[in-house]
């Protein structure tokens, strides 16, 4: 994660064009955080697939995922009230096509 920073800040990277090109080849991930995203989206779009639009696992059934979820949801929360959030952008709009529940019932 500590490369994608440097990276992505513009600072010297040390690397060539073609070895950044190599890396490129092998999908070699720039911006893990994103990439974590991207897995635990997919691992709930599966568990939507097969449980219905709008549902999210019980601590039970995952953990880490339903941790996850609670971190979009207070995402969520800090882009009502206009505060900097992780939820930006398409991802926002990806957990909306899954039916998230952005509000916990109790």
């Amino acid at each position: 994660m500590y490369f994608s920073l440097i990276f992505f800040t513009g600072a010297p990277t040390g690397l060539s064009e073609e070895r950044m090109k190599l890396l490129e080849k092998v999908n070699f991930q720039w911006d893990a955080r994103q990439a974590k995203w991207e897995e635990n989206y997919r691992e709930l779009a599966e568990f939507v697939a097969m449980n219905g639009k709008g549902s999210l696992p019980s601590y039970q059934q995952s953990r880490l995922l339903r941790f996850w979820c609670n971190n979009q949801r207070k995402e969520y929360r800090k882009l009502l009230n206009g505060e900097p959030t992780l939820l930006a952008g398409k991802r926002k709009e990806m957990l909306d096509e899954l039916g998230f529940p952005w509000v916990q019932k109790r």
